[in-house]
């Protein structure tokens, strides 16, 4: 007993001498904060840094898109065509491309989205494109913001003596066109997907069904045909492309 009774002292006595650990602070819980309920909800909201950092945050009020078509494969794959309302930059696109992804809640290791501007044809290569393979990856195919905001200063520039504005988003052939005329000399303005541009002076040729317009020095025969509307890039052999008008034409 005696043995029990001592080895019980020690025991007491290391405890009231042991000093109390400074690096093992107490931790006191906040309590839950509310969001879109009431006080002491458990749901607990992002916190502003958060919400800053979310790419969501990248996708401009103006920015109007549809989901206008959509294909799915099993469980392995998911693509989507999207309608956007106007040209804008990578940023966005990964923004949205996110935020496209996640309103499934089905998990697909490959979502494939091809983004069409107004006008454009669904299944001709699409503007732009933001391909998760597993990894996202985004590119624009065609015009891009810079060269609209080009566009728009050389439609300024010329006034009356503009011919007529053309945009061709066709994969290979990107482009924006411009025919002016003044004092009977006619020029194509070719704005590239980068906003960097070309000048060609251009012979007006006689044609049924539109004006033509050829580039004297260009040696493979290629001319422009503005026929209903459209500005067709032609050779020997038939129409190459077609450049859709833009709302800056006359």
């Amino acid at each position: 007993m005696k043995g029990i009774l001592g080895m019980l002292g020690v025991v007491a006595v290391v405890l009231l001498v042991w000093p109390e650990r400074a690096d093992v602070p107490s931790v006191t819980r906040p309590p839950p904060v509310a969001v879109n309920g009431s006080p002491g909800s458990s749901t607990v909201g992002p916190s502003a840094e958060a919400l800053a950092a979310n790419p969501i945050a990248k996708i401009p009020e103006d920015l109007n898109y549809e989901v206008i078509g959509q294909d799915v494969v099993q469980t392995s794959r998911r693509s989507l065509d999207v309608r956007l309302s106007q040209p804008v930059d990578e940023g966005v696109l990964e923004a949205l491309a996110y935020k496209l992804r996640d309103e499934d809640a089905r998990s697909f290791p490959r979502t494939f989205i091809v983004y069409n501007l107004p006008g454009m044809t669904v299944g001709e290569g699409g503007w732009a494109t933001s391909h998760f393979d597993p990894e996202l990856t985004v590119q624009i195919l065609g015009l891009r913001p810079e060269a609209s905001s080009r566009l728009s200063k050389i439609t300024e520039e010329y006034g009356e003596s503009l011919v007529g504005a053309w945009e061709n988003n066709q994969v290979g052939f990107a482009s924006t066109f411009v025919i002016h005329e003044a004092g009977g000399v006619v020029a194509l303005e070719q704005i590239f997907p980068d906003g960097s541009a070309r000048t060609i002076r251009l012979r007006e040729e006689s044609a049924t069904g539109g004006r033509q317009f050829r580039d004297p020095e260009n040696p493979f025969g290629e001319y422009w045909l503005v026929r209903q509307g459209n500005l067709e890039a032609r050779d020997a052999e038939g129409v190459i492309y077609t450049a859709r008008p833009i709302s800056h034409s006359p």
